[in-house]
């Protein structure tokens, strides 16, 4: 019996290594759609969405000027952006399996089993599935890190390498800043093959002119910033925390914030799947070191190898451990997609005759993907109702006013009907989908005013802390055990219970 499922499964195989590269491409496409086709259904706004929809703003203020011009070119329009959803989101999630195909390719790596796999861990990559909640913004950022990977199709020929970095670089720092790290990783992942490959020469030369690349763009996009007269409204996102006192608390926060953004995913059952690829990997490992002969060389060899996979480790962690305002949201985790492939390309050094492991071990971690999107779709949809509910309950009393200021006070509930994801069993989802009406946050004002029933002015500081002391004075206008509606004009005070 077991000889049959394995003498099918590897038909299978056959049978995928026979087919046209148009067709796998295909297969891809129509994979990539099953996969989001939960968030499409759910069709819910991340709240920067929500905001871009009524004004049509750009991404002018972050710097992102790739990113406005591109979406303006595919809008027809040069005074609003259009979303293009769902074309955007298909086409982004299919971006993203192309990252993880031509960097796979460019290795060297034509198996073609191997090469949907590859293409599929990063397509499925539970971090990126935040890029493809956004309508906007999933566009842009999933072409930032295709970009990051193609100038490495040129990675043999050194001058059309160095020109192709400048240019994609350039356009990556306009497209999303953060993932020009990932062209760093992927250089690494060169430069390990090229170590094993006794290219020393070629390490050198290429790691310089990456690196010359590399600077090079950042200061002409640094200077087109300047000519396009463009000032970044988030000054503190781009400032370092290497000069400051506290430095070294500085960076244990943020190292607990990466870390509690990470164990989301790996404290769920996920790890498990997580856990068979890592032994997997080492297994690979091994088996490709048994492999070589043993020389001086090999210890040097494999020193250099530990020394860049540690640094692709460490720039996984991403930009936020060392800047002044981090952002732990899940997509600031771009680098994971790149970790995991590393994984991949060692567990397939596992020798042919149990080469069929190399073919599954990936599928529990590719499954599991499948189940966070369909969780989180339902789960986005839920509380996005849910959130309506609240705001069409508040509405009555708010419209008998004009232009009301809202001050939320507490955080609303999770809806009822996602009891089932708890953050015991998918803590991911949290982070996937958190709540916008929640105290300060500016975006729960956004949201609770989706259908404009107030005004959209943001009350903060002094004056939001001089309300609150005095709500208990405000008339109360409803009371029930989901929230006290407050209304003293030109305030309305939302507690949540």
């Amino acid at each position: 019996m077991t000889s049959n499922y394995i003498r099918n499964f590897t038909s299978n195989q056959f049978f995928l290594e026979k087919l046209s590269y148009k067709k796998v491409f295909l297969l891809l496409f129509a994979i990539c759609f099953l996969y989001i086709l939960p968030i499409i259904l759910a069709n819910t706004f991340y709240i920067d969405d929500m905001n871009r929809t009524v004004e049509g703003y750009n991404w002018n203020r972050d710097g992102r000027f790739m990113s406005s011009n591109i979406m303006h070119l595919l809008s027809s329009q040069i005074e609003v952006v259009y979303s293009l959803f769902p074309y955007s989101t298909i086409l982004s999630t299919f971006f993203l399996a192309l990252t993880g195909f031509v960097l796979t390719y460019s290795l060297g790596i034509k198996n073609k089993v191997h090469l949907i796999t590859a293409s599929l861990i990063v397509a499925t990559c539970p971090f990126l599935l935040e890029i493809l909640t956004y309508k906007f913004d999933c566009l842009p950022i999933s072409l930032s890190i295709l970009f990051a990977i193609l100038p490495f199709l040129l990675y043999q020929y050194k001058v059309r390498f160095f020109i192709a970095s400048f240019l994609f670089l350039y356009l990556i720092f306009g497209l999303y800043q953060t993932t020009a790290l990932s062209y760093a990783m992927v250089l690494c992942l060169f430069l390990i093959k090229d170590i094993w490959s006794l290219r020393y020469k070629h390490i050198l030369i290429n790691g310089s002119l990456a690196l010359i690349a590399f600077v090079l763009a950042f200061f002409y996009y640094q200077y087109r910033l300047g000519q396009l007269g463009i000032e970044m409204v988030d000054t503190q996102r781009s400032e370092f925390i290497f000069s400051a006192p506290n430095f070294k608390e500085l960076l244990i926060q943020r190292w607990e914030g990466y870390k509690m953004l990470l164990f989301s995913l790996i404290k769920s059952s996920f790890r498990y799947a997580f856990y068979i690829a890592c032994i997997s990997s080492i297994v690979g490992i091994t088996a490709f070191l048994i492999k070589q002969k043993f020389t001086k060389k090999i210890i040097l060899q494999i020193l250099g190898s530990v020394l860049l996979i540690a640094f692709v480790l460490l720039l996984s962690v991403s930009i936020n451990l060392v800047v002044m305002e981090p952002r732990w949201s899940p997509r600031s985790l771009i680098g994971c997609a790149f970790v995991l492939l590393m994984c991949f390309y060692a567990v397939i050094q596992i020798p042919r005759k149990v080469g069929i492991l190399s073919n599954i071990v990936f599928i529990p971690i590719i499954y599991y993907s499948f189940l966070i999107s369909s969780q989180l779709g339902i789960f986005l949809k839920n509380q996005d109702e849910y959130s309506d509910f609240i705001s069409s309950m508040i509405a009555p009393e708010v419209l008998k006013h004009k232009d009301l200021k809202l001050i939320i006070d507490g955080s609303i509930q999770y809806a009822p009907r996602n009891a089932t994801v708890k953050n015991e069993t998918m803590p991911v989802i949290y982070k996937l989908a958190p709540l916008y009406e929640h105290y300060e946050f500016y975006w729960g004002i956004i949201r609770m005013n989706k259908f404009g029933i107030m005004s959209n002015t943001y009350v903060f500081g002094e004056e939001r802390t001089n309300v609150l002391s005095n709500k208990e004075s405000f008339p109360t206008i409803q009371e029930n055990k989901y929230y006290t509606l407050r209304i003293q004009p030109p305030y309305a005070v939302v507690t949540f219970h």
